[in-house]
């Protein structure tokens, strides 16, 4: 900045118009005085040092830089805003040490301070522009109070200029971006998939004589009975009372799902239908009116016989299908073979609870061998078998005892009292289960014949696969040979003679697994980030137009009082150049004392009370009911 003293009152500064001040350095004209009085005067009278600066209009040295510098930090804080948002969304909250609404309020913060900035200097230039280009005090006084009041601004009316919009909408975006900002980033629940490896400890098979025994007189003797081991029963009421399957599975956290090789039953089945007709057989043939005549017909059957030497068992089911109201129909029957077996189970493991998907039909990975005789290992006595116990008696005994159920209808005479009626004998609970009939024709179906069933098969098995898949579970550490007795010597122990490495018992099995976790992740809402960064930048794009005409100043003007006052011609600041700034002003003026209040001054020759600003020595308190010019 330039700064000049002039000494000499006769030395003035050319007057001229913008452009040729800027264009030209000051121009000093020397007036001499004109009489020898003159001189004298001059010479007698002391003038007091005088300071100015240089009016200097330029683009690129009057260049608003904290004003657009603000203007620039909000833009990078939006840019830093649609950042996280954009990045955060979907991502794990534990992956982010700082959360995303923390960061998001700094730079609000930032934007709003920045913002409130950018105003500022966009309102003070525009203040100062308006009255270089000259206005009635009124619109000078209302472009201030409009630019530093929201409520003036709100209420300007027919007087709604520029500088009114943007203190509106800026004061309000630095209200509401922040508020709008903290909603476009949410905490939820999400599901990620991955692949996990997991330990399973399940048999691949049933160890030989693991879930059965004889007891009585043993072998072929009418008297041996078959029971079930201690694990078998386990098994038995683990299933009737569906005790969650807890144990076998480590290296889950969440959900997982895949399959697992374990032990299980092989499954064949073969279906046939053919035609009945109860009523018919029902009646006496060679006495169609002989109404005493009885004779029970199967309407309902599911039942298990075992092979224990083979491993096998078979399951038949029959039941009528559709029948009409004069008791004729069709019945099907399903007869499947179930062989031990290894099969593939498809499970999932939820908070280390496994529950097993649908085995009624299980893909088989390898049958087990019927007899423990081998080439490549044998074992003493061979061949050996598992007389003495049962390798999946156990399992097939409490199948049995589950599932056989039978229906038969048989055909009563009538009475004086009661007409021709069909008796029903349900056994077991399937029979009553899987029973089709509404419950409007219950009443008139339970004493007739026209009743239809539901096929149970694919139940059953799944209930064998399951009752085997926890057998499995719990022979995890059992040795294949653990039943075994010697052919020639019943009910002594078998003397295995191992291979290298190998002994019978299961190794933990290693499988992949597809885990789905619930884990909590951030969520972005689009259309708050968006609302909050378009005030912003509505905001800008009022504000930067304020800045119009910052060239044509002299100076960097501030609404510093000073600066202000000079620009009126406040007398206290007479000494100070009139293109000052603040700092410069401040230099100048600073040591003086000032108070506001009551000064005496002379106007046309009138003394006259009034108020001002001024030289602390010439200034009284204010007196109440004083009226003063």
């Amino acid at each position: 900045m330039f700064n000049k003293s002039i000494p000499n009152p006769s030395m003035l500064v050319r007057e001229g118009t913008t452009g040729e001040i800027a264009d030209s350095a000051p121009t000093i004209i020397n007036k001499e005085p004109s009489t020898t009085a003159e001189k004298q005067s001059l010479i007698a009278s002391p003038q007091p040092e005088i300071h100015g600066d240089m009016w200097a209009p330029s683009l690129r040295r009057n260049t608003p830089i904290w004003g657009l510098a603000a203007a620039f930090i909000t833009l990078a804080c939006c840019v830093g805003a649609i950042i996280i948002v954009l990045v955060s969304n979907g991502q794990n909250v534990e992956a982010w040490k700082v959360q995303p609404s923390v960061l998001l309020a700094i730079l609000m913060a930032g934007t709003n301070a920045t913002l409130m900035f950018a105003l500022a200097g966009g309102v003070t230039n525009a203040w100062w522009y308006t009255a270089y280009k000259g206005a009635t005090v009124a619109e000078v006084q209302r472009q201030w109070s409009v630019g530093m009041s929201l409520w003036e601004a709100m209420c300007a009316g027919r007087h709604m200029s520029a500088v009114a919009f943007a203190t509106i909408i800026g004061t309000w975006a630095i209200f509401a971006t922040d508020p709008l900002m903290q909603r476009s980033t949410n905490v939820v629940s999400a599901n990620i998939t991955s692949s996990v490896n997991v330990v399973a400890s399940i048999a691949p098979l049933i160890p030989y004589g693991y879930t059965g025994i004889t007891t009585g007189l043993g072998g072929d003797s009418d008297l041996s009975v078959v029971a079930p081991t201690i694990p078998a029963m386990d098994v038995a009421r683990d299933y009737f009372n569906k005790v969650p399957i807890t144990t076998g599975f480590t290296g889950c956290k969440g959900n997982c799902t895949g399959t697992v090789p374990a032990a299980g039953f092989a499954v064949t089945c073969q279906k046939s239908r053919f035609p009945v007709d109860y009523y018919a057989k029902g009646m006496n043939p060679s006495n169609s009116s002989d109404l005493s005549y009885q004779d029970p017909q199967l309407a309902f059957s599911t039942n298990f016989t075992e092979d224990s030497w083979t491993l096998s068992a078979n399951l038949t089911v029959a039941y009528v299908d559709s029948i009409n109201q004069t008791c004729a129909g069709f019945m099907t029957v399903r007869s499947c073979y179930l062989q031990a077996a290894t099969i593939e189970y498809p499970i999932s493991i939820t908070n280390n609870v496994v529950t097993l998907g649908d085995v009624s039909s299980p893909k088989v990975l390898a049958l087990q061998n019927s007899s423990a005789y081998s080439h490549t290992t044998c074992l003493a006595d061979c061949p050996v078998y598992a007389d003495g116990v049962m390798t999946i008696s156990g399992i097939t005994l409490s199948a049995q005892r589950l599932f056989n159920s039978s229906t038969i209808l048989t055909h009563v005479a009538p009475t004086p009292h009661t007409t021709s009626v069909w008796i029903v004998d349900y056994d077991g609970t399937l029979s009553n289960q899987y029973l089709s009939v509404t419950e409007s024709d219950f009443g008139s179906s339970i004493n007739n014949c026209n009743m239809t069933y539901l096929d149970p098969t694919n139940v059953i098995i799944q209930a064998m696969n399951e009752m085997m898949f926890r057998t499995a579970l719990r022979a995890s550490n059992t040795s294949l040979y653990n039943g075994l007795e010697g052919f020639n010597h019943p009910g002594k122990p078998v003397v295995f003679v191992p291979m290298p490495g190998v002994d019978g018992v299961p190794r933990n099995t290693n499988i992949t697994m597809t885990q789905t976790s619930s884990i909590n992740v951030y969520s972005s809402d689009y259309k708050f980030l968006g609302a909050s960064i378009a005030l912003i930048l509505l905001s800008l794009i009022l504000i930067i137009p304020l800045y119009y005409g910052y060239w044509k100043m002299g100076r960097r003007p501030t609404l510093s009082p000073l600066e202000t006052a000079k620009a009126f011609g406040a007398p206290l600041l007479r000494r100070a150049g009139s293109n000052m700034e603040a700092t410069g002003l401040v230099k100048v003026a600073g040591p003086t004392k000032v108070r506001y209040g009551e000064v005496l001054r002379e106007e046309d020759g009138v003394q006259v009370h009034k108020l001002e600003i001024a030289e602390a020595e010439t200034v009284k308190a204010p007196r109440r009911a004083v009226i003063y010019r």
